[in-house]
């Protein structure tokens, strides 16, 4: 059985009869209704109320109905509300593209048969429901990931405490120290695991802040190196790193940027074979640093590129040779954290088997402004 949706509309349209027209369909609908003459009055309406969705007609006596649009559209309160323009059958089609490219929901020609009207409407509203319920979703989602990564925090300190009593012991057995160190690398790697829970949780709920202050590539990347060498040597792989002569200046958070090319590190030394090759090379272009991270992994698909940026997803052939190599988080902290940094990453490749590329741009800090 369907149920109708309900909700309030707000109506804008300075003639009266066309107004009070539209009220009494919307009330014998089930809607709730506000009424605006013009269009600052139905922005005021709008900022107090916010309505589920706004009738909005072109042609008001102050300012035009795409002016309101756009104001509703540009404050974070009410740039959600769905909107209905609706014109005369005179308008010309670029009235429609202006208002629809404008951020209208729907662009409607008068006159508009009533059941035509009502069915919009309450197709609108639907639409607005089923939003507010993946909006709902996704925040929930983050709650949870902030939970579950605090409570999985909890029980590592101990048992970072107890490997450190292991460290410290004399005299142990082969097996045992064999056991240890074994211990603590799936330590560390859940210490990694869950510190990207985190991060990313703290990034969609907007409470990630980051702490910029003058520093250089050079010493971002030599705190991103540091972190994974353990893994490059583990696996034999050749690192080979060259930057541009004399100091590059940036003005960022060192601590996060280590973050972003530690991820991509990581991600290199996991995806490639043992013995592998990777490559780290920085080069001045204009206003930018562009840092290029090569390896000769095990590559991705085009469809892979399309989505490897995206949370919790890992390509097939990339999760199948790295068994527990992680949540499909740490490329799309990557990005958020370089886009906060006012830069950009990419990624590219000739294909599975070919190896991967990713190169990062970021705003150098010009000497004058340091």
């Amino acid at each position: 059985m369907n149920i109708e949706p309900t909700g309030t509309v707000l109506i804008v349209d300075d003639t009266e009869p066309a107004r009070y027209a539209k009220s009494r369909l919307m009330r014998a609908a089930g809607l709730q209704v506000l009424e605006a003459a013009t269009g600052a009055e139905a922005l005021r309406l709008a900022r107090e109320h916010l309505p589920d969705l706004v009738l909005l007609d072109i042609m008001l006596p102050d300012i035009d109905g795409f002016e309101v649009c756009r104001r509703l559209r540009a404050e974070s309160d009410t740039a959600s509300l769905a909107i209905v323009q609706i014109s005369a059958s005179f308008e010309r089609p670029e009235h429609q593209v202006r208002g629809l490219e404008g951020g209208a929901d729907m662009f409607l020609l008068a006159p508009i048969d009533s059941s035509v009207l009502v069915a919009t409407v309450r197709a609108m509203l639907r639409l607005r429901i089923a939003e507010r319920a993946l909006r709902e979703s996704d925040r929930r989602k983050d709650e949870f990931l902030a939970v579950l990564a605090h409570e999985l925090r909890n029980p590592l300190a101990p048992l970072r405490s107890s490997l450190e009593l292991f460290r410290r012991a004399r005299n142990l057995e082969p097996v045992l120290v064999q056991a240890r160190a074994i211990m603590e690398r799936q330590t560390s790697q859940m210490v990694r695991l869950i510190d990207d829970l985190l991060e990313i949780s703290r990034i969609n709920q907007n409470k990630l802040e980051l702490r910029c202050e003058s520093t250089t590539l050079a010493e971002v990347l030599e705190a991103a190196v540091e972190t994974c060498r353990p893994g490059i040597e583990g696996a034999g792989h050749q690192l080979k790193v060259q930057l541009p002569a004399g100091p590059v200046m940036l003005y960022a958070d060192p601590v996060r940027l280590a973050q972003v090319f530690g991820n991509l590190l990581s991600n290199a030394v996991k995806f490639t074979p043992r013995q592998g090759s990777i490559s780290l090379d920085a080069v001045l272009e204009g206003s930018e640093i562009v840092v290029t991270l090569r390896d000769t992994g095990i590559g991705m698909g085009a469809i892979d590129l399309e989505h490897v940026f995206e949370m919790f997803v890992q390509a097939p052939h990339r999760s199948s040779m790295h068994h527990g190599g992680g949540l499909g988080i740490g490329l799309a902290l990557v990005k958020r954290l370089v886009v906060m940094h006012g830069g950009s990453v990419s990624a590219h490749s000739e294909g599975v088997g070919r190896g991967s590329v990713f190169v990062v741009r970021l705003p150098i800090q010009r000497a004058s402004a340091a």
